[in-house]
Order: structure tokens, then C-alpha cells, then sequence
């Protein structure tokens, strides 16, 4: 009898650590997917950002007078606006992702995350790594800086353009910094309100069962 419940407990503990190494692998195949989905972001928002560039420089070349402003000008306003700032977004989670990831297992990287860690490594560096966008684009930073200096015939240096992105990664670090302490005050007065209320409620029931006593 002892022998038999040896081996029922023996068999649970195996039950139970097979559920929580599945768990983890779902929890890490969920986790590279969604990064994943960040870097593809990250890779659709460049392809945007070429392709309006070059249909700004394209109109330029083909003489299309007011088009060419229009065009140009919707090129500048990706710059400073959604498309860009979402491939920078993207770009700070995978970062922050790689940054946290590399620090936790500096010492060894488990068998089980190993491959998909390194092919997200190399993702995140390949989209988002130094100089990225200049590296994976064809046409933003001619025509940024042409754009700046006012004219779209030389090809400039890319200086104008690496200090435009500093400032909007800078800006875009300052975001979420921001949004990272709003949400931990949140969780705080969201804490205090639970355990307000986890209070009143074991008064209350103190209460109820003090006059059932009585």
C-alpha cells in the first residue's frame, strides 16, 4: 500500500512538472511571437517610410510641380509623425526586451529558448540595431536632408537626419518612461484601494459575527 501511494505521488509530481514545463514553453512561444509581430511592425513601417521617399524624389524628378510639394510634404509629415514614431516604439520594446533578456540569463541561456533567442537577437539588431533605419532604407535620408537644405538635388551627409532621429528617440525614451510610472502609481493607488476595501470588509464581518454571538 505504501508502495503504491509512493508511486501515485511519484506520478503526480511528474504530471506536475510536465504541466509546468509546458507552460513555460507556451509562455515563451507567446512571448517570440509577439516579438515577432514587433519586428514585422518594425519592417512595414520602414518599407512606408522608402516608399515615400522615393515617390517624393520620383515627383521631383518628373517635373510634377505642385505634386512633388504634396507629395514631399506628406514624406515629411511621415517623418515627424505615426509612421516613424511607431517603428521607434517598436524599436524600444525589442530593445528593451534584448536589454532584459541578456541580463537574465548572462550566464547561460536555457536549451529551451536558445535557438528562437538568437534569431530574435539578430531580428532586433538587423531592424532596429545602430543606424538601422539609414542601413535599411533607400531613399529616407537623401531625401530628408535634400528636403531640409531645399533642394532634392545633392546628396547630403546624414547628419541632419541622425540628429532629427535622436530627438524623437529621446523623446519616444521620455514617453515611456513616463507611461511607466503613471502605470506604477496607478498599481499603487490601486493597491491601496484593495487593501482599503480588503479592510472595511474584515470590519464588516467582524461586526456580523459579533452579533451573531450576541
Amino acid at each position: 500500500m505504501n508502495k503504491n501511494s509512493n508511486g501515485i505521488a511519484h506520478a503526480f509530481g511528474l504530471a506536475i512538472s510536465l504541466l509546468v514545463a509546458g507552460s513555460a514553453c507556451m509562455a515563451q512561444i507567446s512571448t517570440f511571437a509577439e516579438l515577432n509581430g514587433q519586428v514585422n511592425g518594425a519592417k512595414q513601417a520602414l518599407a512606408e517610410l522608402d516608399d515615400k521617399a522615393l515617390t517624393c524624389t520620383s515627383s521631383f524628378n518628373l517635373n510634377l510641380g505642385e505634386a512633388t510639394a504634396l507629395l514631399c510634404d506628406e514624406f515629411m509629415r511621415a517623418v515627424d509623425g505615426e509612421i516613424l514614431a511607431n517603428y521607434l516604439e517598436r524599436c524600444g520594446t525589442l530593445k528593451a526586451w534584448r536589454d532584459s533578456f541578456v541580463e537574465s540569463n548572462h550566464d547561460s541561456i536555457p536549451d529551451l529558448e536558445a535557438d528562437e533567442a538568437l534569431k530574435m537577437m539578430m531580428a532586433v539588431q538587423y531592424t532596429c540595431g545602430e543606424n538601422a533605419l539609414q542601413k535599411r532604407t533607400n531613399y529616407v535620408v537623401d531625401a530628408f536632408n535634400t528636403l531640409v537644405k531645399g533642394t532634392l538635388l545633392n546628396k547630403t551627409s546624414t547628419q541632419s537626419f541622425d540628429l532629427r532621429i535622436s530627438e524623437l528617440e529621446l523623446q519616444n525614451r521620455m514617453d515611456r518612461e513616463r507611461r511607466a510610472l503613471q502605470d506604477a502609481i496607478n498599481a499603487q493607488r490601486e493597491q491601496r484601494e484593495q487593501a482599503t476595501q480588503n479592510q472595511f470588509r474584515s470590519i464588516e464581518n467582524e461586526l456580523i459575527r459579533q452579533q451573531i454571538n450576541n
